[in-house]
């Protein structure tokens, strides 16, 4: 019996730009086949569920849509389907589109790319792109993947793998990410982590194409299906090379805290002597976390670098000044209100490894 893949497109846009006429106009212009089940936040009908039609009546005017998703079946393995949704912490919103046949996608290519705050798009084999990209080490163990040619980190108790070798890592940065992949989109919005306009110089792809807004699409090899040989894992490190990836994986931690509006924040520093991290979660009154220009309280967690924490507290505003360099503080001044002040054996937060 032939194996079934699932490949992924998945274009990136800036937070906040896409409103719900652009969801509507690019449902009723078709994504390749016709849903008969829709998924929404906020909800439409009971349980979130009700009629494509009366759901893109809904959801036109407005921009206040956070997740959407459409499928042709109630059971979420089956093809094809669509997924929206935005990551707050990145800046980002990303449109999935999932097939079994990578001819599906060309119908709907063309519109994904000319939408408004578009910056990069990729396709990929699913599964494939789920193994480059895989941290938790008991997930390798429980399917059986091998991991031993992989860097592994221990945070108790958890251990970790360092998936940034691979070919097919993906960076999650400000308004977008990157990866290498068999297709790729870059906007002129990507310009800001390298400069797309040397694209057609990269002389390994099979083709390297710009239209006529400014948008190129890299292809990196022939066949798409062929994403495990070895020539597409050297043309996707070559391709890496070209953008200088690894300096952006360097870069990403810094270029993310100067997010214009972060939800988390982590600041560096030392406890005597050793490494350490600020960790800062915004919240709103209900301890939902927000972003930092929302928020009314914010917990602040101290742990060592090795994942000991030491404290961690609640306050409302007005909130205290931290002063981060060269040490973090033992807590922070008494500013607001302080809700809690215990020591927290779990922090919330987001590193790269």
């Amino acid at each position: 019996m032939e194996d079934k893949h699932e490949y992924t497109a998945a274009f990136h846009f800036l937070k906040g730009v896409l409103t719900g006429n652009d969801f509507a106009d690019l449902i009723s212009d078709g994504l390749g086949f016709r849903p008969t089940f829709i998924n929404a936040t906020p909800p439409c009908g009971r349980n979130g569920r009700c009629k494509i039609e009366d759901r893109l009546r809904k959801i036109r005017g407005t921009d206040k849509i956070e997740r959407l998703e459409l499928r042709i079946s109630k059971d979420y393995s089956q093809t094809p389907r669509f997924w929206y949704s935005t990551f707050p912490f990145y800046d980002i919103t990303v449109l999935d589109l999932k097939h079994e046949e990578l001819s599906a996608f060309e119908p709907v290519l063309e519109r994904l790319v000319q939408l408004p705050g578009f910056t990069t798009g990729f396709i990929h084999d699913s599964s494939d792109s789920y193994w480059q990209n895989e941290r938790l080490a008991s997930n390798y163990e429980w399917a059986g993947v091998a991991y031993d040619h992989l860097p592994t980190e221990d945070v108790s108790p958890f251990a970790f793998v360092d998936t940034r070798p691979n070919p097919g890592h993906r960076l999650d940065l400000p308004g977008t990410r990157l990866t290498a992949a068999w297709r790729m989109w870059f906007s002129s919005l990507a310009d800001r982590f390298f400069p797309t306009e040397r694209l057609p110089q990269f002389a390994e792809a099979t083709s390297v194409r710009e239209f006529n807004n400014g948008i190129f699409e890299v292809e990196l090899y022939e066949d798409g299906t062929s994403y495990a040989t070895e020539l597409a894992r050297k043309r996707q490190m070559k391709f890496r090379d070209f953008i200088e990836f690894n300096v952006l994986i360097g870069a990403a931690p810094e270029l993310l805290m100067e997010a214009s509006d972060p939800v988390y924040e982590i600041h560096n520093g030392e406890v005597d002597g050793d490494p350490a991290l600020v960790l800062i979660t915004w919240m709103n009154d209900s301890k939902n976390h927000v972003p930092r220009g929302k928020a009314t309280r914010r917990r602040i967690a101290l742990q060592r670098k090795g994942g000991e924490s030491l404290w961690s507290c609640i306050e409302t505003k007005p909130f205290s000044e931290i002063v981060f360099s060269p040490t973090p503080p033992t807590k922070p001044a008494e500013s607001g209100s302080r809700e809690s002040l215990t020591p927290s054996p779990h922090t919330t937060g987001h590193t790269d490894p």
